[in-house]
């Protein structure tokens, strides 16, 4: 168990890809929809604090969140019509940890104990764009709301050593979600037959106590008309310090999907 997932639940116990841009033009007056669904193997970096409890920094790796991974699923939708889309994404995910470990003490008595933390996201975008840019290279301006959500669980047993011994259990959870407003712009630029890179970037928030932003580039592959492979690197930061939670992370890793037009 990594020292950081051990931290996370003590400190529980005691108190989150926008698609690139359609290489297809919709025909004038028509619509042209794009379903992507893509992987996204973040590493995890930041701190989290909850109420008055002490705050738990967070350092794990794109592999170490692959082994905590239960479950995850992400997608996005895309409707357009000439210069106007309209967008749709989610990602989720939920990772649980868990280990054991011991304080000695004095006289050679010691403390046993075992932790178990378990937490769901979701990152959730809705929101349209224009395209300021047509031709070979479109730009896309892009306005839209981000949901955030934290879910956690964690549970502490400890075990003294010695002739009376002790035994303890102490469970809790701890749930928040909030929607936070974005601007960004994102960008196609071909480089070869069937290839192109993909640019994106956007910041949010705007309101006392939570910001975010977010930076995605990669590659593009028009495998044909209606199906593109896409490869990426997707940066999200996001500073939530509203009510009872402190929540600074900055999540980084790959991202592959495949679209499909219609």
């Amino acid at each position: 168990m990594k020292r950081s997932t051990l931290a996370a639940a003590a400190v529980l116990a005691a108190a989150a890809t926008p698609a690139a841009a359609q290489t297809a033009k919709a025909a004038d007056g028509g619509w042209q929809f794009e379903l992507t669904p893509y992987l996204w193997a973040p590493a995890l970096k930041g701190s989290v604090q909850i109420n008055n409890a002490p705050k738990a920094k967070l350092d794990l790796s794109a592999w170490d969140m692959i082994q905590m991974l239960d479950f995850s699923a992400a997608g996005r939708f895309e409707a357009r019509n000439g210069r106007w889309t309209g967008f749709a994404d989610v990602f989720y995910a939920k990772v649980s940890d868990g280990g054991d470990g011991e304080i000695t003490l004095r006289r050679g008595r010691g403390i046993e104990f075992d932790a178990n933390l378990k937490m769901k996201q979701v990152i959730g975008e809705l929101g349209g764009a224009y395209r300021v840019v047509e031709g070979s290279t479109p730009v896309d301006l892009m306005l839209g709301g981000r949901y955030n959500s934290i879910d956690m669980d964690a549970k502490v047993e400890a075990t003294g050593q010695g002739p009376l011994g002790l035994s303890r259990s102490r469970t809790a959870s701890y749930k928040k979600d909030w929607w936070d407003p974005y601007v960004g712009v994102r960008a196609q630029i071909p480089v070869a037959d069937k290839w192109s890179l993909l640019a994106y970037g956007d910041v949010g928030g705007f309101q006392g106590g939570s910001h975010t932003w977010q930076l995605i580039g990669g590659v593009g592959y028009a495998y044909s008309q209606s199906v593109s492979f896409k490869l990426g690197y997707r940066y999200y930061h996001v500073n939530h310090d509203r009510g009872s939670l402190d929540y600074d992370m900055n999540q980084r890793g790959v991202t592959a999907g495949v679209s499909f037009r219609f």
